[in-house]
């Protein structure tokens, strides 16, 4: 199981950003920490791939947020062609 910890508040940071590429953050699980890749807000959309090496395969896990509020974006995460979840990043105050 990923920790999402790492990931809001990165992207939380990148909400405030104008609609540009950004600099990729990280994302640590208990499989390790992997860079972000193709990190970009574009209006109120959010979206990044999470490489994961998973038992020596590589997989591409592809988000996609719509930020709601200065403190909640909601994701659809695509695992591969295996997997659709939602999931919900809020700001811890």
């Amino acid at each position: 199981m990923v920790s999402y910890a790492a990931i809001p508040l990165s992207l939380l940071l990148l909400a405030g950003c104008s609609d540009r590429a950004v600099p990729p953050p990280t994302a640590a699980s208990e499989l390790g920490t992997t860079v972000i890749k193709n990190g970009k807000v574009n209006g109120d959309t959010v979206t990044f791939v999470e490489p994961l090496d998973f038992m020596g395969m590589l997989l591409e896990i592809s988000y996609t947020g719509k930020i709601v509020s200065e403190d909640q974006i909601d994701f659809t995460r695509q695992v591969a062609d295996v997997a659709t979840e939602k999931l919900v990043a809020k700001r811890v105050k």
